[in-house]
């Protein structure tokens, strides 16, 4: 591989060969061979190479992006730092004499070129192994523990709340100055300093029952006088009469199951029915019926024959 713009290439044979670049030397190849004979190698004859396309480049072939393989960094062959230790260089125009030093206040960045080589140089400061960096969106931060510290002055503990103004405080501790009592089912003696509270299990007014009163074994007996639905006097009170006593075949009760009203059917009480319900009983004549119970007996009532012989014939009367 050669460049085509070089003024000086070396021969095979030695010595060297200055092309004319402006084009009247055509690029030629030159193939040997070795049959094994005692001839040694066999030269055939120069062949013409015409045009290539991007020959005069071809020295760019051997980079990255224009740099060599001398201006990059190896994964493999640089230090690892630990502890707050940051990553520098003697020389840092170059990147060599790579060497972990403890974090200062001088600058150990990384930062790019449009062709994104970095480059060690200046941009972010380290001191003590904290990087500082330019301000940035709080929604930037997705994972970690912030320190107390970062977020407000003074020192922060369990004890401690942040105020408003940013400042750690300590949370003041409350004081009673006087404990006093609503009634008498609670006593207080020395209520300014240290209160000592009593309460008063009795069986009096004004005292609490005890857990294990024993009035709390039996049934107790209500007394007093009822009222709502109840009237007279506990412990045998009656419910209380909304209506007068009375029979009737058509009642109103409300939503307590209670009667409230009572009256007699009446026609209009009575639904549509059809006749196939009429199963017992007789219907006068006037009502539609026969008012008999047998076939011989209804037939005659309602026959106009009066005597043995009549007969019933046609008119117009």
């Amino acid at each position: 591989m050669f460049n085509n713009l070089s003024t000086s290439l070396n021969c095979q044979g030695g010595g060297t060969f200055a092309p004319n670049i402006s084009g009247a030397d055509n690029r030629k190849i030159i193939a040997q061979f070795f049959d094994g004979s005692g001839s040694g190698w066999q030269t055939l004859p120069a062949i013409d190479i015409n045009s290539v396309p991007f020959a005069n480049y071809t020295d760019d072939s051997a980079k990255l992006a224009g740099y060599t393989a001398s201006d990059f960094l190896r994964f493999a062959t640089l230090p690892v730092c630990t502890g707050s230790d940051v990553l520098t260089a003697t020389n840092p125009g170059s990147g060599t004499n790579l060497s972990c030093v403890p974090g200062t206040a001088s600058t150990a960045d990384a930062s790019t070129t449009v062709k994104g080589v970095v480059q060690i140089g200046t941009g972010l400061n380290v001191a003590a192994g904290v990087v500082s960096v330019a301000d940035f969106d709080a929604a930037k931060i997705i994972s970690g523990i912030i320190a107390p510290s970062r977020i407000g002055t003074g020192t922060a503990g369990a004890g401690n709340f942040l105020r408003g103004d940013g400042a750690w405080a300590n949370i003041p501790a409350g004081t009673v100055s006087s404990v006093t009592s609503a009634n008498s089912y609670l006593s207080v003696a020395t209520g300014t300093t240290t209160p000592d509270l009593t309460v008063n299990v009795g069986t009096a007014a004004g005292t609490v029952a005890a857990g294990n009163d024993g009035r709390f074994t039996d049934a107790r007996t209500p007394t007093g006088t009822a009222s709502g639905d109840l009237t007279g006097t506990y412990p045998n009170p009656i419910l209380a009469n909304i209506v007068t006593s009375a029979t009737n075949t058509k009642i109103t009760y409300d939503a307590k199951g209670r009667v409230t009203a009572g009256a007699s059917l009446i026609a209009a009480d009575i639904p549509n029915l059809d006749a196939a319900k009429i199963t017992s009983g007789t219907l006068p004549i006037a009502n539609g019926g026969t008012g008999e119970t047998t076939k011989a007996a209804a037939f005659d009532a309602l026959s106009q024959m009066t005597s043995l012989g009549d007969l019933i014939y046609g008119g117009v009367t």
